[in-house]
């Protein structure tokens, strides 16, 4: 284990500075990831981001879209906000709840965000996150990189579609 990603909800994000303090001197890399994120003042974010910043132990800033109701302009809006006072890498955790969620997070890595989450199938709360699957294969053809899906689409057959109820 080298990243150990504290998640907490936006409003409550200040009180992760000593957990992610200790995490940092055990040696870890520190991923902070806000959950629901959307909907925040411009100063919320702002202060946010300098607060964080001045910690000087988290290495990946995360914003979650937890209801997944942000559309690209939202998203974009958050990463600039953001950047105006941290300066680390940053991530995004996109729920699909009006279908955005691979849109959201392509967008992102073309505006700055280095670390996107996904999950196979999509599988995660409400109507699920990015596809692994998906977001691989667009990934893959941006950065112009052969990426072999067997591995990944043995295990959906194989593991995930036995016990999956909906297909």
């Amino acid at each position: 284990i080298s990243l150990v990603r504290i998640a907490i909800n936006f409003n409550d994000v200040l009180e992760s500075e000593s957990i992610a303090k200790q995490l940092k001197d055990m040696g870890y890399k520190v991923g902070l990831n806000m959950m629901q994120a959307h909907g925040k003042s411009e100063k919320d974010y702002i202060e946010t981001a300098k607060i964080i910043s001045s910690w000087n132990v988290v290495d990946v800033l995360y914003f979650a879209d937890s209801f997944g109701n942000m559309n690209t302009e939202k998203i974009l809006t958050v990463i600039n906000l953001f950047r105006s006072h941290w300066k680390g890498e940053l991530g995004i955790h996109a729920h699909d709840n009006i279908g955005m969620a691979l849109i959201n997070s392509l967008f992102a890595l073309k505006n700055g965000i280095s670390w996107v989450d996904s999950t196979v199938t999509g599988m995660g709360r409400g109507a699920g996150n990015v596809k692994t699957e998906l977001l691989s294969i667009e990934i893959s053809q941006l950065r112009v990189i052969s990426h072999n899906m067997k591995p990944i689409m043995t295990l959906i057959e194989s593991k995930l579609k036995p016990i999956d109820k909906s297909s």
